[in-house]
């Protein structure tokens, strides 16, 4: 009897011992669920994995109001498959493989002031953003296999709508012609929608309170004449396009930065630029290997231009660059009869702004400063290391060459 009793003890004791180790099990999980709960429920979400995602699921009732989505494994989004207390505010879904658009995560966003996707494989955009009609501020859709955008998206948006992006919409026929209804818009960027000179939405001269405008990576062959009548735009991109020259209403418009990179350019504009603050050139041939401008163009308020090219860029005087152009026509006329003591050994061009070196040869200015750079101050001509890096105008021979000019070009 005795022995049944200690048996009966030990055992009673192995359950008690055996259900605390059970609660405490239950206390350790249900402390690292609180924690992904927790995690789960900050002000911003960023989920990169589909493991992340599916355990994002398993919550309902986020608290949340930005969320992005990095999952290239999305497909789609199941109605009521994601449910938040505090609507979300900022939306951005980079999910490659998404098939269409999420129509059913959206209905339940009405304050939704941002929305960003990205994917390969939607092709159609029929929501009409009624829900968000008075709050989404910035839409940004890359679609590249997007042939269908509903018209009425814009405008639903009219009132709201700061910003709006539709890169890489290759394969889109046509920019709805109802964009010209938003009429706060300030950012529009049609980044390689494979736009032409016909295809051009016209309707853009419309968004009067436009700052900022891309339109690179396209097949145009000039600058949109429509981009005249934005008053406020200030930032231009062409880019990428096929263009040969800048129109004339550059000069008289209130853009400050300009991109005309990869074009077909072949002579520097620099009559057209005088109002901008930046100019980007890169990827464009011109005459020669460097860009001349004029220093009264661009002096002003001690400020020069901001050029991004791969080329020299030379600052002449209002009345150098006017004898620059006369040179340039008379070589082209008669380049075999200009006095060889007139022209650069090195530019093989007649001097503008020539100077004199410690040796006692006579070079262009911005020739022999880009010659110091490369070759350790030797002279070009005798390949000896010169004294000193001294240059000292030589105003001889630069009044003799401007007389030569002027009476030559007389005739």
């Amino acid at each position: 009897m005795l022995n049944q009793k200690i048996n009966s003890d030990r055992n009673k004791k192995r359950k008690k011992t055996q259900t605390m180790n059970d609660s405490r099990i239950d206390f350790i999980d249900m402390v690292n669920i609180s924690r992904m709960i927790s995690n789960f429920n900050n002000y911003a979400i960023k989920i990169e994995t589909q493991n992340d995602f599916e355990s994002f699921l398993w919550f309902k009732n986020h608290i949340c109001r930005e969320l992005t989505l990095n999952v290239p494994t999305i497909t789609s989004f199941q109605p009521s498959s994601l449910s938040f207390c505090d609507p979300l505010q900022i939306l951005v879904l980079n999910t490659p493989l998404l098939e269409e658009f999420p129509y059913t995560l959206l209905r339940n966003q009405p304050r939704l002031q941002k929305l960003s996707l990205k994917s390969d494989v939607a092709d159609e955009l029929r929501y009409s953003f009624q829900e968000q009609r008075e709050c989404l501020q910035i839409l940004e859709v890359e679609l590249p296999s997007l042939t269908f955008l509903y018209w009425g998206i814009f405008r639903n948006l009219r009132e709201s709508l700061l910003k709006l992006s539709l890169r890489n919409c290759s394969k889109l026929p046509q920019i709805p012609p109802t964009i010209g209804v938003l009429i706060h818009l300030q950012e529009l960027d049609l980044t390689n929608c494979n736009l032409t000179d016909q295809s051009f939405p016209k309707q853009v001269a419309f968004l009067l309170n436009l700052q900022v405008l891309d339109i690179g990576t396209n097949r145009l062959t000039k600058i949109p004449d429509e981009i005249e009548f934005i008053p406020h735009l200030r930032s231009l991109c062409v880019c990428h396009n096929n263009i040969t020259k800048l129109p004339p209403w550059i000069v008289s418009s209130e853009i400050s930065a300009l991109c005309v990179a990869y074009n077909d350019f072949t002579n520097f504009p620099s009559d057209e630029i005088s109002n901008l603050s930046f100019f980007n050139y890169n990827g464009n041939t011109i005459k020669g290997d460097c860009i001349i401008l004029s220093k009264q163009i661009h002096d002003e308020k001690n400020r020069k231009i901001k050029i991004s090219s791969s080329y020299d860029v030379v600052y002449f005087s209002s009345t150098q660059l006017d004898l620059y152009r006369q040179t340039q026509k008379l070589e082209n006329q008669s380049y075999d009869s200009i006095p060889k003591d007139f022209m650069c050994s090195i530019t093989h061009s007649v001097m503008i702004d020539p100077v004199i070196t410690s040796n006692g040869e006579t070079y262009e200015r911005y020739a022999i400063q880009k010659w110091y750079r490369t070759n350790n101050n030797k002279d070009p001509l005798t390949n000896k290391r010169l004294k000193n890096k001294k240059l000292t105008p030589n105003f001889v021979l630069s009044r003799l060459i401007r007389d030569y000019v002027e009476k030559t070009t007389k005739k």
